[in-house]
This record gives structure tokens, C-alpha cells and sequence, in this order.
């Protein structure tokens, strides 16, 4: 798919209830030319887990989904914990939900990342606390595929500290079952810079790149950072002072004054072979704007367009709009749901787990037409052995055939190899094909 797309408008239907699609059809954001993809909202909306957030998902060797969860009792809505795990199973319309993990007390923080991989799971937990404490450091955790409703961590001893590694709660990059999918061997990291000491959309906007080979995720030597393009090709170092926004905001554009960056989530779809790029964009204590920005690249570093930028109210994604609470955070689409263009979004919406579905269309106007079929040429008369001559070893060919019915020597197709084949290879004889 191109990725030099066209400017595409866009139009809106607004709903009151999920029941109606809804076209989210956005124009484009102020650092990204708008896409060929429209996102279209069509309902079937799911909520659960009142008094959780977050809910990032990854999709296991074992065919569950695993998702974390924070500030609350996770779907048994029992006692709130700083975060948790819980694992779900089964389609898009008959899934079930178990908590598997709570952090104890004393063991806190926020998880953003959550990667299914080697047939393990792994999290990346952000500080020790919930607002400003999720900017202290990043820690890598494993833990095995849990056979029953138990989950272990297991501190790796891979440690980001900023302001040296100066990024805050990312997130991996999505493929499908225990990362299936993937191009190459690298697991990626998405990075969102801290640009503000407060717990709110980071402004300017940057993301960091990060890769590290998929069996060496508990090496923290072996990572390395994007550090730009060189003629098309990304450019890579161990060096964290080197690197380069994979994505970011124009903090000199007059337009970008209130965007920026904050919890964010990528994954990979390969139904339309894009990679997408969610981040939330706005002030979180604005009431009723909630803006959601949906991004897609053909490859994990860009270049990107502007698939959606939009008040997430507007496209009724707080469904249950609440005059109290008016939040709506942390966007994901979900691998296993997805099919074809149709894709399941699992998100926040007042706290709670919340799923919506829709699809993809793409806008790409033709811009050549197709390529004309390349004629095939027509044979010489009496060139027998298509080798682009009438030479002594069509003579042969014919001569061994004559007064048979071989169709390869029949040269005028009367079904029979005789004088008048012979005729038509004479008068062609030393010609060869243009």
C-alpha cells in the first residue's frame, strides 16, 4: 500500500448509542498529512470492570489475550490494587474474564507494556506509584504462560532511569499469537518521552524507538534506539543520547499548542498491512475532549499519516456520556479480534473495560491506471521449437513428424504434418522473431 496518500476530508455522524456505526472520518492532525484509511465506529460496545484503567492486551502462545489493569479490583471489582493481569478468552462476543495477578501491597506502578513472546509473557511497569511516580524508572518483568489463575513476575534486572533514558510508561509493538507475524526478529518498543514533570500529555510530543532481538529481551546491552533515516534506512545505536523521535509534534506549528503526547499503543495489522499508532493528544482534565489520535506507516518507523484525530466523544467512544466523570484513556486494538477490515478496540471509558467495534476503509483514490498485460508474441510459422527462429532444427522437428498428426509440427493446425507445413516452414526458413 502506498504510503504517499492523498488528502482525504472528512465527514462525522455523531450517536448517543452504540447501537448506530458511526464514520470517524477525521481531518488530519497538525504534524501529519491525512491517510487513505477512514475509521469507521459501527457499536456492539462492551464495558466491565467498573473502577479499572488502561487495559493494554497482547495475544499469547496459549490463544488467550492477556491485559493489565490499574487503580482498581480488575473484573471481580474486589479490593483496589495499584495494577493487575487478567486473562481473557474466547471470540469478540462470548469471552470470559479472570483475574490472574494483583499486585500486593507494597508493589506498585502502572503497566503499559505488555508483550506475549517465547512463549512467555513480559511487562514493562513504570515507576512505583500512579501519577508523577510512573516517571521514575521502567522495569522488565516476566512471567510464564500461567496454567491456571496464578502469575508470577520476575524482575529481569532490565532498568530504563530517567532523565539519562528520559521515557516514561511505553508500550511494545503488537504482531499476533506469541508475536507470529513479526518481519524480523526484533521486538519494539514505543517510548513516550517526558517533556513535562506532571502526569498529563506530554508537550512537545515525542516517541522513541526502541529494539532489542527477541531472545535477547533480558539483555539490556543488546537494545538499541532509532536514531533517523539515512536514504530510507533506519539508522540504529546503542547510544540512548543518539536517538531520534520515531513521532512527534511540531512544537513550533501554531496549531500543536494543546497536542501533544501521552499513553500510547501500537500493533501491526496484516489484514491491511499497516502498523498503527494510538496516543491520547489532549489536556486529560479537559471536560468532554478527549482527543484520540490514530496514526498508520507501512513500516514501525513511519512514515506516518493521520488515519484519526478526533474529540473521542464525538465518535461515541465515552458511550455512557457521563456528566461526572468524563474521561476516556489508553487505546488499543485488539490482534486476535481483528478480521479483514474489521477491527475490535479495547480501551477506557469512565474507568471501565470497555470494547468497540468497527472497520477500515480504504480512501486511496487510483492514482495510475493499471498496467496494460504484456501481449504475448506470436509464434513464427515454422518455428516449432519456440526458440524466436526458422532454422534447420524446426526442419528436423517436422521432418520427423511428417505424415503424423503431432500437433507441435503441424504448423497450419489442418491436423495433419505434411507438404503445406512444409510450404509455411520454407517461406519463413532464416526469419527470427523482432
Amino acid at each position: 500500500m502506498a504510503y504517499k496518500l492523498p488528502v482525504i476530508l472528512f465527514s462525522l455522524i455523531l450517536v448517543f448509542l452504540s447501537s448506530f456505526p458511526v464514520t470517524a472520518q477525521a481531518p488530519q492532525s497538525p504534524s501529519y498529512p491525512a491517510g487513505s484509511l477512514s475509521v469507521n465506529f459501527t457499536g456492539n460496545k462492551k464495558f466491565d470492570a467498573s473502577g479499572s484503567d488502561n487495559w493494554p492486551i497482547t495475544w499469547a502462545a496459549d490463544d488467550n489475550q492477556y491485559t493489565t489493569f490499574g487503580d482498581g479490583g480488575g473484573f471481580d471489582e474486589s479490593a483496589t490494587v495499584s495494577f493487575g493481569v487478567a486473562r481473557i478468552s474466547g471470540n469478540k462476543d462470548t469471552y470470559t474474564k479472570t483475574d490472574i495477578y494483583e499486585s500486593p501491597i507494597g508493589f506498585t506502578g502502572k503497566i503499559y507494556g505488555i508483550l506475549a513472546a517465547n512463549n512467555q509473557l513480559y511487562f514493562l511497569k513504570c515507576g512505583d506509584g500512579s501519577e508523577l511516580s510512573n516517571f521514575k524508572y521502567i522495569k522488565l518483568y516476566k512471567a510464564a504462560i500461567p496454567v491456571n489463575d496464578q502469575l508470577e513476575l520476575i524482575d529481569t534486572g532490565v532498568q530504563f532511569n530517567p532523565p539519562v533514558e528520559n521515557f516514561f510508561c511505553p508500550s511494545f509493538l503488537q504482531y499476533g499469537k506469541d508475536y507470529a507475524g513479526a518481519p524480523d526478529n526484533y521486538v519494539y518498543i514505543y517510548a513516550p518521552e517526558i517533556s513535562l514533570q506532571v502526569w498529563n500529555v506530554q508537550i512537545p510530543g515525542k516517541i522513541s524507538l526502541l529494539r532489542v532481538p527477541k531472545d535477547q529481551i533480558e539483555t539490556k546491552s543488546s537494545y538499541e534506539y532509532f536514531a533517523g533515516m539515512n536514504s530510507g534506512t533506519p539508522m540504529w545505536t546503542n547510544d540512548v543520547s543518539l536517538r531520534q523521535p520515531v513521532f512527534s509534534f511540531d512544537s513550533s506549528c501554531p496549531s500543536c499548542s494543546d497536542s501533544g503526547i501521552m499513553r500510547t499503543s501500537v500493533s501491526y495489522n496484516p489484514f491491511i498491512n499497516r502498523y498503527l499508532l494510538i496516543t491520547q493528544q489532549v489536556d486529560r482534565y479537559q471536560a468532554n475532549n478527549g482527543h484520540i489520535g490514530i496514526y498508520d506507516a507501512p513500516t514501525p518507523w513511519g512514515p506516518w499519516t493521520t488515519t484519526l484525530y478526533k474529540n473521542a466523544w464525538d465518535i461515541s467512544l465515552n458511550g455512557m456520556m457521563s456528566s461526572k466523570v468524563v474521561r476516556t484513556v489508553y487505546w488499543n486494538f485488539s490482534n486476535k479480534w481483528a478480521n479483514g477490515n474489521n477491527f475490535v478496540l479495547v480501551y477506557t471509558d469512565r474507568d471501565n473495560w470497555s470494547t468497540i467495534e468497527g472497520n477500515f476503509t480504504d480512501l486511496t483514490p487510483s492514482s495510475t491506471p493499471p498496467p496494460s498485460p504484456t501481449p504475448t508474441p506470436t509464434p513464427l510459422p515454422g518455428d516449432i521449437n519456440l526458440d524466436g527462429s526458422v532454422n534447420q532444427d524446426d526442419y528436423t522437428m517436422l521432418s520427423n513428424s511428417y505424415t503424423t498428426a503431432d500437433p507441435g509440427a503441424d504448423i497450419n493446425a489442418d491436423g495433419i504434418v505434411n507438404l503445406l507445413d512444409l510450404t509455411l516452414l520454407s517461406n519463413n526458413f532464416t526469419n527470427i522473431l523482432p
